[in-house]
């Protein structure tokens, strides 16, 4: 038998936190992951743009990570990264 997959991305997953319109569709789909009948991904990309969010909202020292961003211009690769540092 072939599960539903379904993705989410992290404004799903911000809905559901938040109470936001969505969030029982949301909670409807990790409730029946959680008994079987489909199966709920996600990137590792979005769980951190969640895991950002939240930071910044919920405590302000977190709100010095948007200043840890490497410009393009500077990083060898040339492509725009940041660096993200959660002390407990």
């Amino acid at each position: 038998m072939m599960l539903d997959t379904w993705v989410l991305d992290s404004y799903a997953v911000l809905a559901l936190l938040q109470g936001e319109p969505g969030a029982e569709d949301v909670l409807k789909q990790i409730e029946a992951a959680q008994q079987g009948k489909s199966r709920v991904l996600m990137t590792w990309v979005n769980v951190g743009e969640v895991l950002y969010t939240i930071g910044c909202r919920t405590e302000p020292k977190r709100r010095m990570l948007r200043e840890q961003t490497t410009p393009a211009e500077e990083n060898p690769a040339g492509v725009a990264s940041s660096v993200i540092y959660l002390k407990r």
